[in-house]
C-alpha cells in the first residue's frame, strides 16, 4: 500500500468514529440519597466497644480512652495477652478507670454476647478482614453504630449486604478510612473544591508499602501476618484500595448526591515474585510457608472511570522492595497537587481567579506562573497555609495530641467519630463510599482474571 493510501484509509476509519463512541457521555442513573444518613444523638457519652485489641484496635482504644465524651464499655479479642496488654495501657491514659470494662474472650463468637449484654452505641470491628462483615451485620441489627476497619467487607455481596441493613437500621455504619482524615489530604480537598486546580479530570493514589516482613508471623502465630499472607497468596488484583482511592472519592465528590460514581474498572496484576523469594532467602526449611503457593501479583494497576468520565489511577504493592508512597495526585485543567512530597504546578496569570493576588505574589515574580516546574518548599508551604480548612484550624492541634496510631489523622477521625455520635450528625464517610472503595477489590481481582477487560461497579446495589 502506498503511503499516501494508507493515511486516506487511516483518516477516513477515523472520520467515521463518532465524538459519542471515543468519549463516552455522562451515566447520571444513580442517585444516592443515603448520603448524609443521620442517627439519633446520643445524650451523655457515647459507650463504645472494641472487637480486636491487638494493633488497629489498641491504638483506637487508646485515643478514645483520652477522650472526655467517651466510656469504654466492653472488649473482645481471642488472645488473652492482647486485651490484658490492652488494659495496661489504656490505665495508663484514661480518663476513668479500667476496672468497670467488661472483657469478652471466649472463643470468635464471644463478641455477640458483649454485643448484648453491654450494650454499646457503637462498636469498633478491628479484626481480621474476613469477620468484617457479619460483625458489622450483628451491630446493625441491633441498632448499635459499626466503626469497621479498612475493608468495610472481602466481597462485592458482603458490601452490597452492608448497605442494605445500614438502610434499614437505625444505626450508621462507616469504614475507619483514616486517611481521609489527614492534613494533606484535607487541605488538597479544600484547594479541589475552591477551583484552584480547575477541572479536575484525573488522579492517581497508591498503597505501596513493604510488608514482606510480616510473611514471619504465620511461623510465630502472632500478627496480621497469620491472616494476610492468605489473601496475598490466594487472590490477584488491588488487595487493599481504601487508602489510595478514599482521598480521591473525597476530592471528586464521588458518591455524593447527584454527584460523580465509580462507572468501571480495568486491572492488571504483574507476576508473583517477591514473597516467594523472601521465603526462599529468610525462611526456615521447616517454615510453614514453603508449603504456600503464592499466586496474587506483586504489583497491581487499577484504572477507574467515572459517571462523568473523570479517570482514577490507583497502585497497589505490599511486597516489593521501595520506600512507602501513597502518590496523591490530583491533576486539573489549571494545575496540579501531589503529595509524598507535598507540592503543586499551576497555571495561572497574575490577577486570574481564584488565586488571590497576594498568594500569586509570593509565588511567582512573572506575568504568569512557571508550571514546568514544582513549587518549592517555601511556596508550597504558601500553598497549603492559604487553603487551610476550618476543620484543622480547629481541632488538628488536639488530635496530634492523642498517642498512638498515625499522628493527627487517627485522631481527627476518632474525634468526629464520637462527636457526630453525640449529635446525631451524618459521619464522615458514609456506607456508599465505604462499600465502594472496598469492592475495589474483589472487582480488581475479576477484571485481572479477565485479562484487564473492564468491569461495573454494581452501583444499583448502592443507590
Amino acid at each position: 500500500m502506498k503511503r499516501r493510501d494508507f493515511f486516506s484509509s487511516v483518516f477516513g476509519v477515523l472520520g467515521g468514529i463518532s465524538a459519542t463512541s471515543v468519549f463516552p457521555e455522562e451515566d447520571n442513573r444513580f442517585i444516592f440519597r443515603h448520603q448524609g444518613k443521620q442517627s439519633p444523638a446520643i445524650a451523655g457519652n457515647v459507650r463504645v466497644a472494641v472487637i480486636g485489641v491487638g494493633n488497629r484496635g489498641k491504638k483506637h482504644l487508646l485515643q478514645l480512652g483520652m477522650l472526655d465524651d467517651t466510656e469504654i464499655v466492653g472488649l473482645c479479642d481471642l488472645r488473652e495477652e492482647s486485651i490484658t496488654s490492652a488494659l495496661s495501657q489504656l490505665r495508663a491514659v484514661s480518663k476513668r478507670p479500667v476496672e468497670k470494662i467488661h472483657v469478652y474472650k471466649e472463643g470468635p463468637l464471644d463478641y455477640k454476647r458483649m454485643l448484648a449484654q453491654s450494650r454499646p452505641d457503637a462498636v469498633y470491628i478491628c479484626t481480621p478482614w474476613d469477620w468484617h462483615e457479619q460483625m458489622a451485620l450483628d451491630c446493625l441489627d441491633l441498632d448499635i453504630n459499626a466503626l469497621v476497619e479498612i475493608p468495610l467487607a472481602v466481597t462485592v455481596r458482603g458490601c452490597a449486604r452492608i448497605v442494605e441493613r445500614a438502610k434499614r437500621s437505625r444505626a450508621s455504619c462507616m469504614v475507619l478510612e483514616n486517611v481521609c482524615f489527614g492534613e494533606e489530604e484535607l487541605t488538597f480537598k479544600e484547594i479541589v473544591h475552591s477551583g484552584l486546580l480547575g477541572e479536575i479530570g484525573y488522579a492517581e493514589g497508591a498503597y505501596v508499602h513493604d510488608l514482606r516482613h510480616r510473611l514471619a508471623d504465620v511461623d510465630s502465630g502472632h500478627g496480621s501476618g497469620v491472616w494476610r499472607v492468605n489473601h496475598w497468596a490466594t487472590r490477584s488484583g488491588n488487595l487493599y484500595p481504601t487508602h489510595a482511592v478514599g482521598p480521591i472519592s473525597k476530592y471528586l465528590g464521588c458518591y455524593q448526591e447527584s454527584g460523580d460514581y465509580f462507572q468501571s474498572l480495568s486491572s492488571f496484576s504483574s507476576p508473583a515474585r517477591n514473597h516467594r523469594e523472601w521465603v526462599t532467602r529468610f525462611s526456615k526449611p521447616d517454615s510453614k510457608l514453603r508449603k504456600i503457593d503464592f499466586r496474587g501479583g506483586d504489583t497491581n494497576i487499577t484504572m477507574i472511570r467515572t459517571s462523568k468520565n473523570r479517570l482514577i489511577k490507583l497502585v497497589w504493592d505490599e511486597s516489593t522492595p521501595r520506600p512507602y508512597t501513597r502518590t496523591n495526585r490530583v491533576q486539573g485543567t489549571r494545575g496540579v497537587a501531589v503529595g509524598f512530597p507535598t507540592r503543586f504546578s499551576l497555571d495561572f496569570m497574575r490577577g486570574e481567579s481564584p488565586l488571590p493576588l497576594e498568594i500569586y505574589s509570593k509565588l511567582s515574580s512573572s506575568e504568569r506562573t512557571n508550571f514546568h516546574k514544582w513549587t518549592d518548599e517555601e511556596k508550597t508551604e504558601v500553598v497549603m497555609r492559604a487553603f487551610r480548612p476550618e476543620i484543622l484550624k480547629v481541632d488538628w492541634e488536639k488530635s496530634l495530641s492523642l498517642k498512638g496510631g498515625h499522628p493527627g489523622m487517627d485522631g481527627l477521625m476518632n474525634m468526629r467519630v464520637i462527636r457526630n455520635l453525640r449529635e446525631g450528625a451524618p459521619l464522615d464517610i458514609s456506607i456508599e463510599e465505604s462499600a465502594a472503595w472496598s469492592m475495589i477489590a474483589e472487582l480488581s481481582e475479576r477484571s485481572n482474571r479477565l485479562g484487564g477487560q473492564p468491569v461495573s461497579f454494581p452501583n444499583d446495589l448502592l443507590s
